[in-house]
């Protein structure tokens, strides 16, 4: 009897396969192997692994029967390779939420929309900051009335952060009260910026934006398969992310300390409001900078891994 020198089994990794299966039930796909060296989820190769019952779930748990029955009949050493495709090719290393069901298209065309928003927004933001409000004095920077311009800023970040508010309530990959949160302190702290009120207080936290440019990248890079890519712009989003999101925090503490020694506010309700967005930021931002650096490095070990 013959034996297999290959067994290739390529699967559908496309969006049709998210639809979920007729019964709430799970898959208990038991990647348990002889071959020491599987590539199915090596951390717990010898424990079940219920995942959730899907097309594509199913489908792979057909493929797992097939290896197992091949193994049975020519009993052969070799292990059998997964590849999915999506908009390419690629080996499915574990039973990671990223692997187990592809990103809906929609979902990464909000990735590319938050990329042209946060270009769009760091750069004039840059350019406010660096010609408008650098070389103002403590009585300006607090009471220097917005442009026409950055009042049209303030409405575009408003305009997205509405669109957004649907990527963080839909897809359950990003589903998360504190995004909503951040939407919507996100969103009074702009409308400040609309009314022109305390613009060069406002501009630093607009170009926050700087960083998600490189964090859209990277996501971007890692759903089409680039993992190398990825791993090398991830500590570039991580120091901008310090820099840009958390460097901010001495400056504006620092300038505010300063006005308040010499002078009195003239819209207290609004600069109040300021504070304690500002202050919500800080913690959130800080948060988010902690899971940036754990995602980066679960990244480099998988890489290293491979």
């Amino acid at each position: 009897m013959a034996s297999f020198d290959h067994v290739l089994v390529v699967l559908d990794h496309t969006a049709c396969m998210l639809t979920e299966g007729g019964l709430n039930s799970k898959v208990d796909l038991d990647v348990s192997s002889r071959n020491k060296n599987h590539h199915l989820n090596p951390a717990n190769a010898s424990s079940p692994y219920l995942v959730a019952r899907s097309f594509w779930t199913s489908a792979v748990e057909n493929t797992l029967e097939i290896r197992r029955v091949l193994n049975d009949i020519f009993f052969t050493s070799k292990n059998l390779c997964i590849l999915g495709f999506d908009s390419s090719p690629r080996v499915l290393l574990d039973w990671s939420s990223a692997d187990q069901k592809p990103v809906p298209v929609s979902q990464r065309a909000d990735y590319k929309v938050s990329l042209c928003h946060a270009v769009i927004t760091s750069t004039l933001s840059l350019y406010f900051q660096v010609e408008v409000f650098y070389e103002l004095d403590i009585h300006a920077f607090f009471n220097e009335q917005g442009s026409t311009t950055f009042q049209y800023l303030s409405c575009f970040l408003i305009g997205y952060m509405i669109y957004d508010l649907q990527t963080v309530t839909l897809y359950k990959g990003t589903r998360s009260m504190l995004y909503v949160f951040h939407h919507f302190i996100s969103i009074a702290g702009a409308f400040i910026g609309v009314c022109g009120k305390f613009p060069a207080l406002i501009c630093p936290l607009f170009l926050g934006e700087l960083p998600v440019i490189f964090v859209d990248i990277q996501v971007l890079c890692e759903l089409s398969g680039h993992k190398t890519v990825a791993c090398l712009i991830s500590p570039v989003s991580i120091v901008l992310w310090v820099i840009f999101r958390l460097g901010v925090v001495p400056f504006i503490c620092v300038k505010i300390q300063n006005y308040l020694a010499l002078h009195s506010l003239s819209d207290k309700n609004s600069f109040l409001l300021l504070v304690v967005i500002f202050a919500s930021l800080s913690v959130m931002n800080l948060f988010w900078c902690v899971k940036l650096v754990k995602r980066s490095v679960k990244q480099l070990r998988k890489l290293k891994n491979q």
